[in-house]
């Protein structure tokens, strides 16, 4: 990679193992250190589990798209809420 212009710091480099078994497995940068790992990785707002897992994101976002969906439904049952914004809030549901 090097070769390419591409130089990796490998102090901060972390590294996740994601495998069905439980065996450790240790990887290393081309001078035999030994890099970081991490049970969690987070990538675009995203968590990612070594565990293959990420029910907790999925989760989080659903309560999120609950509570917005919530806070447009109290608008929408005030009078003062235009009709305009009202249509356009049941279109989408």
């Amino acid at each position: 990679m090097e070769s390419k212009g591409l130089n990796v710091n490998a102090d901060k480099t972390e590294t996740m193992v994601c495998a069905r078994t439980a065996e450790p497995l240790q990887i290393t940068d081309k001078t035999g250190k030994a890099l970081k790992q991490v049970e969690n990785f987070r990538y675009l707002d995203s968590v990612i589990h070594a565990q293959g897992g990420s029910e907790e994101d999925i989760k989080a976002s659903i309560a999120a798209a609950w509570k917005k969906m919530e806070s447009y439904q109290e608008c929408c049952v005030t009078e003062e809420c235009p009709l305009v914004l009202k249509e356009k809030y049941t279109e989408q549901w």
